[in-house]
């Protein structure tokens, strides 16, 4: 892991969407996360309107073979595909060669995300936690919607409504889906966080962020 601080409003444009993007799979293995000075994570839009000091971390090479990486891509190439025991496989392959590599893991949990397996993903994201305490993109998010869901705080499907945002490239379609949340779910934080940043108008967006 390599980490090193800079200053937002300085720094330019250093990076792009997609190498921030909590389930993009970069052609370079290493992965850049960046946190505020609180040690959260920022996903790309967060941080396109972050200031002062953040800090990033290179997540990758270090001590993890080749063939770990080789794997991780293909189970990622397979998921996109839909075939998710063959994912499960090549991820747990992975995992094994790179036991202390939170992304085969973080994957792991997503795939059992998508299948709707809520026990086991959780499962997986409290391991992603442990491995990475400080949070590993939104494993941190997702740990405590599917903790909450467990307890019958949260509907089902909470998190992945969530996290569905991500591959929702229309501003619109964003905000009908955010909008029915927040109403549906007002008790979950990350959704009125979420409001706050796609909305434009003053008195709206704070009224989100209270």
């Amino acid at each position: 892991m390599f980490s090193h601080s800079f200053i937002v409003f300085v720094v330019g444009t250093l990076f792009t969407a997609a190498s921030c993007s909590q389930h993009a799979a970069p052609d370079d293995p290493n992965v850049v996360v960046f946190r505020d000075r609180h040690g959260r994570t920022l996903t790309a839009g967060q941080l396109k309107e972050a200031t002062g000091n953040v800090q990033y971390e290179i997540l990758g090479s270090v001590n993890i073979s080749p063939e770990a990486h080789k794997l991780h891509q293909e189970a990622r190439e397979a998921g996109r595909r839909g075939n998710y025991g063959r994912a499960l496989s090549l991820l747990e392959q992975s995992h094994q060669l790179a036991p202390d590599w939170p992304y085969p893991i973080y994957d792991t949990a997503f795939t059992y995300l998508l299948m709707k397996d809520f026990a086991k993903a959780r499962e997986n994201y409290r391991e992603v936690v442990q491995l990475s305490p400080r949070g590993f993109f939104t494993a941190i998010t997702a740990l405590d919607c599917l903790e909450r869901k467990a307890r019958g705080e949260l509907p089902e499907e909470t998190y992945l409504t969530y996290v569905s945002l991500e591959w929702t490239p229309d501003p619109r379609q964003q905000q009908r889906t955010i909008k029915v949340l927040v109403e549906n779910v007002p008790q979950l934080a990350p959704g009125w966080e979420k409001m706050a940043s796609i909305t434009e108008a003053d008195d709206a967006k704070l009224d989100a962020i209270e």
